[in-house]
């Protein structure tokens, strides 16, 4: 087999208010350095300054960022004769690639929403393929660092027996900052010491806020930072949309909170107990918010924070680099 591709560039979506598709990519990006494939991240937005910041706190390093507003984008795409393009994309996806030449056109579309991938050759192609449900992202120490947790969970102005519950519905303005308030009260309430952490996209934010300063929810804090960037603060992540309307951007959150140590709740219908494999996602026995509270009671008595997913797993990741380097390489 010979390599055909100079360069692999990864155009990431980062207009949507989608985290999933800068997390997948990252861990993408890590699974092609492997093996040494020469790699680039383009971020997409229509505002430099928080792109970059964005990207940043999702582990990523843009090498620059593209308005797709801007006439410039054709000849942006179009830079290298032999590049493979990834567009990394979730409920607002910006087709790029499509502006490519032909000697530019070996691409793979990745919609973290729908949770599949499709891919091109020289302009032919468009076959489908779920991403694997099963696989998580890999160990990346920076996300399980004491020394960081500690220091997001002072700038948060949490108390040292504080237990901090993030909400991990993605993308963030599907997040119902109301009935995630509803689940810190029922806790509270139960002697637990807590605050809740939702982004200010999310829905309801107005009756949140006055639930808790009813003093019904515990601490309520708000963010303009993508969650999932906090996620070595947290000690419980819930998702709080029922599991019939969960995208596949929602469980690439989980697996992230997963790795950062946070011990998941989620709701799934007939059981209630640990998920089969111990591994710390919690199983609540419906969407409403007394079972989900109920999970995250017991998951909070639970004395230990999750495992990481194992070293020699497949990831997400691994799934798509896999894809990316078959169209990077042809037969000689």
């Amino acid at each position: 087999m010979t390599r055909v591709a100079t360069l692999i560039r990864h155009f990431v979506d980062l207009i949507g208010p989608s985290d999933a598709p800068a997390i997948a990519c990252a861990d993408a990006v890590a699974s092609l350095a492997r093996d040494r494939w020469a790699q680039e991240v383009v971020a997409v937005s229509f505002d430099r300054a928080s792109a970059m910041r964005r990207a940043r706190l999702l582990g990523l390093e843009p090498a620059g960022i593209l308005n797709p507003r801007s006439w410039h984008v054709a000849r942006h795409v179009a830079t290298a004769d032999r590049l493979v393009h990834v567009e990394w994309g979730a409920s607002h996806a910006v087709n790029l690639v499509s502006l490519s030449p032909a000697r530019a056109a070996d691409h793979l579309v990745v919609d973290l929403l729908r949770g599949e991938m499709a891919w091109f050759h020289e302009g032919k192609g468009g076959a489908r393929e779920p991403l694997p449900p099963e696989a998580g992202l890999a160990v990346d120490e920076a996300w399980i660092d004491s020394a960081r947790r500690d220091a997001f969970r002072e700038s948060l102005g949490l108390d040292q027996d504080e237990l901090l519950l993030v909400t991990l519905d993605d993308p963030s303005t599907t997040i119902d900052a109301h009935a995630a308030s509803e689940i810190a009260g029922m806790l509270n309430a139960s002697g637990v010491a807590v605050a809740v952490l939702v982004p200010r996209t999310a829905i309801h934010v107005d009756r949140a806020v006055r639930h808790a300063r009813e003093g019904y929810a515990g601490r309520l804090l708000l963010t303009e930072d993508p969650v999932a960037s906090l996620s070595p603060a947290a000690d419980l992540g819930v998702i709080v949309g029922p599991p019939d309307r969960r995208p596949y951007s929602s469980l690439v959150a989980v697996r992230h909170a997963h790795r950062c140590g946070v011990r998941v709740v989620v709701a799934a219908a007939g059981d209630h107990g640990e998920s089969p494999d111990g591994g710390g996602i919690w199983l609540a026995r419906d969407a409403g918010t007394a079972s989900l509270a109920a999970a995250c009671m017991r998951a909070a008595r639970h004395p230990a924070r999750s495992r990481p997913h194992p070293d020699n797993a497949p990831t997400i990741g691994d799934a798509i680099a896999a894809r990316v380097a078959e169209l990077a390489t042809a037969t000689a």
